[in-house]
């Protein structure tokens, strides 16, 4: 049985618990290529592809057969020497041959060697294309492994934002009891908490939906309960009125993640990548398909060698032993122009595989580009976003000051509150697309400097 890299155990903590998740960025990838059913049709195809050249290369040497013959026939042809003398018949009612034979196709000008060729050259290309396949797996899952770590990071900033409106939601209610409060005051705080409620919901769901992506792409999972999935950090330190988790998600830090992607920024496009690889081979078989369509022209010389044991000898009834050898050659004079239009064919698939290979190389060469420039205009708004929240947390501290002091109205709280929790998504968006941009730089460059 494979052995399951998935980690689920059960949580030290009260019943009704769910379970813990613990995932990790290179477990999930291996799960990932191991479950893929996309990456296994891959492996087939080639395997298929490398059965159907060998099968192919095989025509160049001998068959081995074992041939035999039976025939039952009616009436024997007879020959009378005289008129009057006896008929004579030249064999027998029942007539049989079997014994081994050798066929070899001793001379095609080219065209088996050829397909052979062009054969190989596809099963090659489609072994590139198993490369190709694993590399977009590989993206995929780190992709989604992102999402889900910038949505447990969401989580994490809506239980801070609803216990801080749980907090100063206590504060004004009891600050209203002892009349420094007004009773809008003390609504506004009300429904500061319950937004914050409905967002910390939202994100939740948006989190257990990354979660149930992710482990489709694993094949696992499929009897855990996502309803209410949450952050190991959270666990039991949850905001009050959260309900307990369904299933309890461990994580690493996003920051050894950003130190193990971060090479790639600096990194060479790959020239040889699987794709061009492959696209590059196709063309090569069609250009050895079309050397073996245009052996269509040349002779061919067929041997064959056969013994066998035959019965009747013509006109003696006797079993004998017939030793056969022959040579068949055929050059063909005329085919009405097939041979001809099989070769442009295969040019002409040769030709076109070549456009596709050059389209292809400026769609990645462009790709690279753009994730090279996307990633430098994120690290520069990382930079803003981070000073953006450190204000905004001054600011919301200083706003919520001036409340109690009485010298700004509750809704300015809430005005900084939203603000603050805008920028510390925002900054968290930002770092899931900085990876994704580092993930899709790697699978784009290579390792080896020029």
């Amino acid at each position: 049985m494979k052995k399951r890299l998935l980690l689920l155990v059960p949580f030290l903590a009260p019943a009704g618990w769910g379970e813990v998740l613990r995932l990790d960025l290179a477990s999930v990838e291996r799960e990932t290529l191991a479950h893929s059913p996309r990456l296994m049709a891959a492996q087939e195809t080639t395997r298929a592809a490398e059965f159907r050249a060998g099968a192919q290369r095989s025509l160049l040497s001998p068959v081995l057969a074992l041939d035999g013959s039976y025939r039952h026939q009616s009436e024997v042809p007879a020959f009378k020497a005289s008129p009057l003398g006896a008929p004579v018949e030249l064999g027998d009612n029942t007539n049989y041959s079997v014994g081994p034979a050798i066929n070899w196709l001793a001379w095609d000008s080219g065209a088996v060697r050829g397909g052979a060729n062009a054969l190989s050259r596809q099963a090659s290309a489609r072994s590139e294309d198993v490369r190709s396949t694993e590399t977009q797996l590989r993206l995929a899952a780190q992709t989604q492994y992102f999402q889900v770590q910038g949505a447990a990071e969401q989580v994490r900033l809506l239980a801070d934002g609803l216990r801080l409106a749980q907090a100063q939601r206590d504060d004004v209610r009891v600050r209203n009891q002892a009349g420094a409060a007004s009773r809008q005051d003390l609504l506004q705080a009300e429904t500061e908490v319950l937004a914050r409620r409905r967002e910390f919901r939202e994100v939740q769901t948006a989190l257990a939906m990354g979660v149930r992506d992710l482990l489709t792409l694993m094949g696992q999972g499929k009897t855990l309960d996502l309803a209410r999935p949450l952050p190991e950090s959270l666990a039991t330190l949850r905001p009050e009125g959260v309900p307990e988790p369904t299933l309890i998600l461990s994580l690493p830090a996003t920051a050894s993640l950003r130190a193990e992607f971060a090479p790639a920024a600096d990194r060479p496009f790959d020239s040889a990548r699987p794709e061009l690889v492959s696209l590059s081979l196709e063309a090569e078989a069609a250009r050895f398909a079309a050397r073996a369509a245009k052996a269509g022209h040349g002779p061919s010389v067929q041997l064959l060698a056969k013994t066998s044991r035959d019965y009747p000898n013509g006109p003696v009834h006797e079993v004998i032993t017939q030793n056969t050898f022959g040579a068949v050659a055929r050059w063909p004079l005329f085919e009405a122009g097939r041979v001809t239009r099989q070769v442009k064919e295969q040019e002409a698939l040769a030709r076109s595989t070549d456009n596709r290979l050059r389209q292809t190389e400026d769609n990645l060469w462009r790709d690279w580009q753009r994730a090279r420039d996307r990633l430098a205009g994120l690290l520069e708004e990382a930079g803003y976003e981070r000073d953006s929240v450190r204000e905004r947390e001054r600011l919301a501290k200083l706003v919520y000051d001036a409340y109690r002091a009485g010298q700004t109205p509750f809704l300015e709280v809430q005005a900084a509150n939203l603000g603050l929790l805008q920028a510390q998504s925002q900054s968290v968006i930002t770092e899931v697309n900085i990876l994704s941009q580092l993930a899709l730089l790697r699978s784009l460059s290579t390792e080896v400097t020029p």
